[in-house]
């Protein structure tokens, strides 16, 4: 980093509930796929050199949703891109599943 950039941190959260399948409280769910980016409307491009994201299930809705959070975080090299705004949030995200237990490696696709 050269002296006088001044790094700021983006931190978003998007909570998302998925229905139509029979979910069991005791399962964590998560997607295996997921792809995400905070991509510059003007130039196309990813703004920040870190990022980081996390999906995971935080509980099951009385209507039998469950309800995931996704985390995402990255560094953008300026304040006058925070500013400036038009950015676009993409994210992708597929082979929802779950596992039978925290720290369980086995991973069951549902569907």
């Amino acid at each position: 980093m050269t002296k006088g950039t001044d790094v700021r941190e983006l931190a978003l959260g998007v909570l998302l509930e998925v229905e139509g399948v029979d979910f069991k409280k005791n399962r964590v769910y998560t997607f295996l796929d997921t792809d995400v980016e905070l991509i510059e409307k003007a130039g196309g491009k990813e703004p920040g050199n870190m990022s980081a994201y996390s999906v995971g299930s935080i509980g099951i809705t009385e209507s039998g949703a469950v309800r995931m959070l996704l985390e995402y975080a990255t560094t953008i090299p300026s304040r006058e891109q925070i500013n400036a705004g038009g950015f676009e949030f993409r994210f992708t995200l597929q082979d929802l599943g779950y596992y039978a237990a925290p720290g369980d490696p086995d991973y069951t696709v549902l569907g």
